[in-house]
């Protein structure tokens, strides 16, 4: 590359023209600024000319702004206004020097001395910095000079008091901001917009309060507005009063009074020429020859497009490569075959129809060359353009035996911009291959997407991405850690997934195209590499493809709300890109924190990275870091991720057994911003009460607990947010269950009545769940008190509210519900009752595959048996007694228990046993085989009255001896002896 700046003079004597004009400070009165536009193509040389403008400014100590619109990613209008107050140099602070005039008056006797106008402006000045850090925690020197040079003694802001200063810059510091950048224009201060095309390549919309009229500009509602056309009439405005407003990109709104900047003119392509001839010795050989030099500039003229810069340097890199392989310049000059076909077909200023690219044919003749054995485009170079990056495998795969020579060719000339074993074409280069492909319709046809195929299929190969593995593990849990350690392994996973998209399996024929896809996919916070590389593999139905896109949109505003827009948004950058390889990536965050004033949200996204590693001293050290930096903020966004960060703190510290520590902290949070209105801030107190009250608890400190839980409710207890609805209404279940723990089971049941009180008709399913659980420990505490009939009329109460919910977390509360109440009604002697409640809860949850439900399940099966043999529907009985053996194993008492129960049933009924060969002996093998870990808690007692009624002694002596086993636990010798023995001695178990 040029290293020097070279020419543009035209240019910088007309800027220093702009800059020796009157100011308003001059003059007295407003005098209107300039609007200066620089347009051209890529290359042309716009940004290197206003970074050489503002040179000339700081040599002249001339105050100015700078604003890089590539890559801007600011959420509002206030945002973009800090950000050009923090790029300002050169406004100096207003001291005048009116020393010998202290005492002096104005013409007003009412009017300040100078002396004390300047006291009041420093002291205007502090206050409003102070105030502006509830928005930007950080503001620098830069600010606070614009501030300085921005109050304007004649707009009477110094004539107000400093709490109606304050109070300006809370209600509306975007506007305020504005008003300082308008007084500041007195000064005639230069702002720089660099990039100005990126606004047009996304319709990106921002957040403001302002609305732009002229010269002025007004409070506003918040809206949603094009960043474009509010950047727009933001340079409207300052220009309007006063600023120089210089501007460079491809594109604007309003092309009127744009400068096209020319091409390098003769005398600027020798001064490069002369330059290179001091860095390569072809060069130097060829100029010290008059008539050679003069040869060499016509024939880089002509090869750059006439003077582009970005062409010159591919120009000179190409000659100077032609000329080490032997060639001349004669005959690079007249030979057709090399340079000339499209320069003597086409005229110069020819603009070509594919890309709206300036000489785009004589550009793509020129790549041409750079390979002359095969110089057809179609065929060659414009593959180059389909992977977004490059390797030696990856060339070899697009062009075969042909990958050496092009791959030398083109880094030869400067087209691929390096990074250890991967390299990526100029922005420019890639562009103009891609239009040229677009305009032949080469991108989206059958034989592209194959080359995405094999560049797919071909990284998975080479870098030893087991798919079968991944989409056979696709539904397996795997620990963040583990992800990215596969991740480092396979840092080409995200090129994988990005060709695995664009192939278009699945994307056309769901009305998206593989592009607008990929920009979800590839940005996506919350999937992994390894997910995103599972989803680009999947033959995706529209179904899955419209779930994926919600989970993107969600997420979207999930991250934004903990990590903040900026971290957020530079998250999403660096996952699409390859800079961060997860959430999680613990290199991407501690490089994030190197910076001069890392963001709240980079302190948090390190930390959480920190967490998922099991770092967690340095978790806690980081959120220790965050508050330090951000802890006295006022403002709401950055008190929002301290408290974050406390609560996520005490949570640590908790599972690190630092119980008095987490408590402590909790403490801290609620000291902060315990009496804050804003509901983020009283959504981490509400949990952080509920958490210090659920540790306090754990300590045996049982009513301290209960103290802090009435705490919560006195606080947020009336409040209509979800958000604190939710801690609230598990703070009331915690404190029911704690009060029946210590025996107070009338205040834990109205404990658990004010919970259905508040909460009992809501619909949000968090509240739902604390009401269902509720219900459930009140029937059970009545029941416990004796109260059957009330606790019944619970269950049912229960059954009533939320029986025919489809939430899993509710249906097993309702299971465990109606399995009380038939057990209840059952030890209250309503058998017919009890069954027909089992009944229920079979028809109701029989086909569940939830473990907890299936298990009430077969208790409810079991116990129907008993109910239905104390009834003497013994051929009833069997048949379900059967359907309980056939869903357990040797793991579960119900294995031998009814196996006892059927043999019991015969010897009650002998007529059914008559095609059944059951005995005892059977019932003895079916102990035997029960696992040792089997634990017994079956009772008999309403059964007891059959086994009295047995005719039979020794059939009555024999049933004895299970029942005692059963209850008794006894050894299973005894048992064993009983299979040789016609007499049980049932005292061996009293």
């Amino acid at each position: 590359m040029l290293n020097t700046f070279i020419g543009r003079k035209k240019y910088i004597t007309e800027f220093e023209a702009y800059l020796a004009m009157a100011t308003t400070e001059d003059a007295g009165e407003l005098i209107q600024g300039d609007l200066i536009r620089y347009s051209g193509q890529s290359g042309i040389g716009k940004s290197t000319l206003l970074r050489r403008l503002s040179e000339v400014c700081d040599h002249k100590e001339k105050p100015y702004c700078w604003l890089d619109i590539d890559g801007l990613e600011l959420p509002s209008g206030q945002d973009i206004l800090f950000e050009l107050a923090r790029s300002s140099r050169q406004f100096p602070v207003a001291r005048k020097i009116v020393l010998e005039q202290n005492n002096q008056k104005t013409n007003n006797n009412d009017e300040l001395t100078l002396t004390e106008q300047f006291n009041y402006q420093e002291n205007t000045v502090q206050t409003i910095l102070s105030t502006l850090k509830t928005f930007d925690p950080t503001p620098n020197t830069a600010l606070t000079n614009l501030l300085h040079a921005g109050v304007d003694f004649t707009q009477g802001v110094l004539k107000r008091k400093a709490e109606q200063v304050e109070q300006d810059v809370l209600r509306n510091s975007e506007l305020f901001l504005l008003n300082i950048l308008k007084n500041a224009g007195k000064k005639r201060p230069i702002i720089f917009f660099d990039g100005y095309e990126h606004l047009y390549r996304q319709n990106q919309k921002i957040s403001s309060r302002i609305k732009f009229t002229g010269n002025t500009a007004r409070e506003w509602s918040n809206k949603q507005t094009p960043r474009a056309q509010w950047i727009e009439s933001l340079a409207i405005f300052l220009q309007n009063n006063g600023w120089i407003v210089v501007m460079a990109g491809r594109t604007y709104i309003d092309d009127k009074n744009t400068t096209m900047l020319e091409r390098f003119s003769y005398a600027e392509i020798t001064e490069a020429v002369e330059l290179k001839a001091q860095q390569e010795k072809t060069f130097a050989n060829l100029i010290k020859n008059p008539a050679s030099k003069e040869r060499l500039i016509q024939l880089l003229s002509q090869l750059s497009f006439e003077g582009n810069p970005l062409w010159l340097l591919i120009a000179m890199n190409l000659v100077e490569n032609l000329l080490a392989q032997g060639d001349t310049l004669e005959k690079l000059q007249s030979d057709p075959d090399y340079l000339q076909d499209c320069f003597e077909t086409k005229p110069l200023d020819d603009l070509e129809e594919f890309g709206d690219i300036e000489h785009s044919s004589c550009k793509l003749n020129l790549l041409s060359q750079l390979t002359p054995d095969d110089p057809s485009l179609e065929t060659q170079a414009w593959m180059l353009a389909i992977p977004r990056v490059l390797d030696e495998n990856i060339l070899k795969l697009l062009f075969g035996e042909d990958a050496g020579k092009i791959t030398t060719a083109y880094r030869l000339v400067g087209a691929f911009s390096e990074r250890g074993k991967q390299y990526k074409l100029h922005e420019e280069i890639r562009d103009l291959l891609l239009a040229y492909a677009r305009s032949k319709n080469l991108l989206n046809t059958t034989n592209t997407k194959k080359i995405h195929q094999q560049l797919f299929e071909c990284l998975v190969c080479w870098n030893d991405f087991d798919l079968h593995t991944l989409k056979t593990q696709a539904g397996k849990k795997r620990s963040e850690t583990e992800r990215l350690e596969h991740n480092k392994q396979n840092p080409w996973m995200l090129e994988a997934s990005y060709h695995g998209v664009m192939r278009d399996i699945f994307c056309t024929r769901n009305g998206v195209t593989p592009t607008e896809f990929w920009e979800y996919l590839g940005h996506s916070i919350s999937l992994s590499y390894l997910v995103k590389f599972r989803v680009s593999t999947n033959n995706l139905s529209n179904k899955q493809i419209n779930d994926l896109l919600t989970i993107f949109k969600d997420e979207k505003i999930k991250f934004t709300n903990i990590f903040g827009e900026k971290t957020s948004a530079a998250l999403s950058k660096a996952l699409a890109t390859g800079k961060a390889l997860s959430i999680y990536d613990l290199s991407y965050w501690q490089e994030k924190l190197k910076i001069a004033t890392p963001e709240a949200g980079d302190y948090l996204g390190l930390a959480q990275a920190y967490d998922t590693h099991g770092f967690t001293e340095d978790e806690i050290n980081t959120y220790d870091e965050l508050m330090t930096r951000y802890g006295s903020s006022d403002a709401p966004a950055l008190q929002e991720q301290c408290a974050e960060a406390l609560f996520n703190k005490g949570v640590t510290l908790g599972l690190l057994g630092k119980s008095e520590d987490e408590i402590n902290t909790y403490d801290e949070l609620m000291t902060r911003y315990g009496s804050s209105d804003a509901l983020a801030l009283q959504e981490h107190c509400a949990k952080a009460l509920c958490n210090k009250g659920t540790r306090l608890g754990q300590l045996g400190k049982s009513e301290d607990k209960i103290n802090t839980y009435d705490e919560l409710m006195t606080r947020y207890g009336s409040s209509d947010a979800l958000a604190l609805q939710e801690p609230c209404a598990k703070t009331l279940y915690n404190k029911g269950v704690t009060l029946g723990d210590l025996g107070k089971s009338e205040d834990a049941i109205n404990t658990y009545d004010e919970l259905m009180t508040r909460y009992g008709n809501s619909d949000a399913l968090a509240l739902q769940e604390y009401c269902v659980k509720a219900l459930y420990n009140k029937g059970l505490t009545l029941g416990q008190l004796g109260k059957s009939e009330d606790a019944i009329t619970t269950y049912d109460e229960l059954m009533t509210r939320y029986g025919s919910s489809d939430a899993l977390s509710l249906q097993e509360q309702c299971a465990k519900a109606l399995y009380n109440k038939g057990t209840r009604l059952g030890q209250l002697g309503k058998s017919e009752d009890a069954i027909t409640t089992y009944d229920e809860l079979m028809t109701r949850y029989g086909e569940s595959s939830q473990s907890n439900i299936k298990a009430h399940i077969l208790s409810a099966l079991s116990n129907s048996v008993e109910m239905l043999m104390v009834l003497k529907r013994y051929t009833f009985a069997l048949k379900r007694l059967d359907k309980v053996l056939l869903q357990t194993d040797h793991s579960q008492q119900e294995s031998a228990i009814m196996s006892f129960l059927k043999w019991l049933i015969y010897q009650l009924s002998p007529d059914l046993a008559e095609m059944d060969k059951m005995n005892k002996s059977k019932v003895v093998a079916s102990i035997q085989a029960l696992d040792d870990s089997v634990v017994f808690s079956w009772g008999f007692s309403e059964l007891m009255p059959l086994v009295d009624s047995l005719k039979s002694e020794k059939s009555k002596q024999h049933a004895l001896c299970f029942i005692n086993y059963f209850e008794q636990h006894a050894d299973k010798a005894v048992l064993i002896k009983l299979n040789s023995s016609s007499k049980c001695n049932t005292s061996r178990f009293k």
